[in-house]
């Protein structure tokens, strides 16, 4: 069920606004020698940079993490920040590509060792061996920034958000310790995040500031509010679906920021998806009117990390019905021994260029994409406008793919929501009652 998309007579030119998405949503792309240029790094990506979020050359030095001491002197590691996997391993002629699925399931601990060497990197005293001459790794911003090393004790690792175990009813348990955080950076207030139970709702106080550094990508600055979310307990379907609101929020992160749905407003682009025209964050968020920080997308790195390979998301949202948000991999029996990646059922119904490597080959009205065609996920040019419009849910065969709300019943018997990498990316629809916020 759509969101029913007003469509004034005549519209504004639609504004310039588009980003140089992968200078903007390329979490970092690290050399660690002066050849190793970022323009080689993401020449080894999809040219979608919100899709693979981030790249690290690996040199002799690094030579160790993937059990070659010779051989991976020209590696290139891209990996996935939606889903905190390696995606790709490009040794050129030196070194046997595996295939994505192969190098999901059997490569996820290299990219915790290059995670490792990235954090053990952040000490003063070697910041400047590993991003070169007259640059120091930042651990807010994840990426080599121009300074000068002073040597000083290492600093103490900020702790992982985690999440505090309860024996009751209330599953305040999935949301993260972040109470405090000042990760947003300077000049921003810090993170406020409370949660609690009643009978029958669970309450989430939230001052919407994200526990992770701001990034501006709208006109908006970002501003503290004053949020106070019910979620119903004990969820149950409806006895038909309900369209979720067009505009505004619709859910929440387990970060206690808000959730909207798979489109903007009127301008720039009319009712556009946000997603494909590239106007997200690194965490697939930003700033709309009155410095309201939300999500279009979720990414299980800027929650709680890679998911071990074979294993199920964990929860990562809760929607105003009640039913929680689970990440991309859900099991498909009770013993979860059967673990896949689900699917949206949403098609592109209005697409050219399939196979697009750029926005330059779209044409001024259209962007490439990632998008469902016939229930395979494919770059194409989209268009920039009417996200709705342009896609049309159909019932697939298979366990993977998602119902038009983009959930499903888990093996338990339960309904739940997932993440996906394709339009609507969080929900398609309500399920359940929303509750009025």
């Amino acid at each position: 069920m759509q969101p029913s998309i007003p469509r004034p007579a005549l519209l504004p030119t639609a504004a310039a606004c588009r980003l140089a998405a992968l200078l903007l949503l390329t979490l970092a792309c690290l050399p660690v020698a002066a050849e190793a240029s970022p323009e080689r790094c993401a020449g080894k990506q999809i040219k979608m940079a919100r899709y693979y979020a981030s790249c690290v050359l690996v040199k002799e030095s690094r030579a160790s993490l993937l059990g070659e001491a010779s051989d991976t002197s020209a590696c290139t590691l891209a990996f996935d920040a939606k889903y905190g996997e390696i995606l790709e391993l490009d040794c050129g002629d030196s070194f046997a590509e595996p295939s994505a699925l192969q190098v999901r399931q059997t490569l996820d601990v290299v990219l915790d060792a290059v995670v490792d060497a990235a954090n053990a990197a952040i000490a003063p005293e070697s910041g400047a061996a590993f991003c070169g001459t007259g640059t120091i790794w930042s651990s807010v911003s994840e990426a080599c920034i121009a300074g000068t090393p002073t040597p000083t004790p290492a600093a103490t690792p900020t702790p992982t958000p985690t999440r505090t175990p309860i024996a009751d009813a209330c599953p305040n348990e999935t949301f993260l310790n972040i109470d405090g955080s000042t990760a947003a950076g300077a000049g921003y207030p810090a993170t406020n995040l409370e949660v609690s139970c009643s009978a029958t709702l669970m309450t989430v106080l939230s001052n919407g500031i994200p526990p992770y550094e701001f990034v501006a990508i709208t006109p908006n600055n970002l501003q503290a509010q004053n949020y106070s979310w019910d979620i119903p307990l004990n969820a149950t379907p409806a006895v038909s679906t309900s369209s979720i609101a067009l505009l505004g929020p619709v859910a929440i992160v387990v970060n206690g920021l808000p959730v909207y749905g798979p489109n903007e407003a009127a301008m720039p682009d009319p009712y556009g998806d946000p997603v494909a025209n590239g106007i997200m964050d690194y965490c697939g968020g930003h700033t709309g009117p009155g410095g309201t920080y939300h999500n279009h997308e979720m990414l299980l790195s800027c929650l709680m990390g890679a998911t071990p390979a074979g294993e199920a998301s964990p929860v990562v949202g809760w929607s105003f019905d009640g039913f929680p948000i689970y990440g991309p991999m859900g099991c498909l029996d009770v013993a979860c021994t059967q673990v896949v990646e689900m699917k949206s059922g949403w098609n592109t119904n209005n697409y050219t260029t399939a196979g697009c490597a750029s926005d330059a080959v779209c044409g001024s009205t259209r962007v490439c994409a990632l998008e469902m065609v016939n229930g395979v996920e494919t770059s194409v040019c989209q268009p920039k406008t009417y996200a709705w419009t342009n896609h049309t849910f159909t019932t697939k065969a298979g366990a993977a793919y998602l119902d038009q709300c983009n959930g499903r019943y888990g093996p338990d018997g339960t309904y739940r929501y997932h993440m996906t990498t394709t339009f609507p990316y969080i929900l398609g629809c309500y399920r359940g009652t929303p509750r009025v916020q």
